[in-house]
């Protein structure tokens, strides 16, 4: 059985109160509740916290990133792989597409 429970909180932004939904189902909160908290653990980090964090995450994605490039790819250079790696990043922006198409021409296996 699930409850919706119906509560105004503080916009984070804004803070300007708003309702939002919380469930519970069998005496667990869902998503909301964890969400605010995580919100709130993050606010409180200093900036230099946040911005160490965010290159973890970039790192870790770069590198998932050069995971599936090999096993799609095989084996290659250290700069293909590099440029492997930002055509999928960024590859969707045509502009930047045709920059790292252009680069690739001009790079050896």
């Amino acid at each position: 059985m699930s409850l919706r429970l119906f509560i105004r909180l503080p916009c984070r932004y804004t803070g300007t109160l708003q309702w939002q939904v919380h469930q519970r189902s069998q005496g667990c909160h869902f998503v909301a509740v964890v969400q605010q908290k995580y919100e709130e653990l993050i606010d409180a980090m200093p900036v230099h916290v946040k911005v160490a964090r965010a290159a973890q995450m970039f790192n870790w994605s770069r590198d998932w990133i050069m995971r599936q490039v090999l096993a799609e790819k095989g084996t290659m250079s250290e700069e293909r792989l590099r440029l492997e790696i930002a055509m999928k990043m960024y590859g969707h922006e045509e502009s930047v597409r045709q920059l790292i198409e252009k680069a690739l021409s001009h790079v050896s296996g």
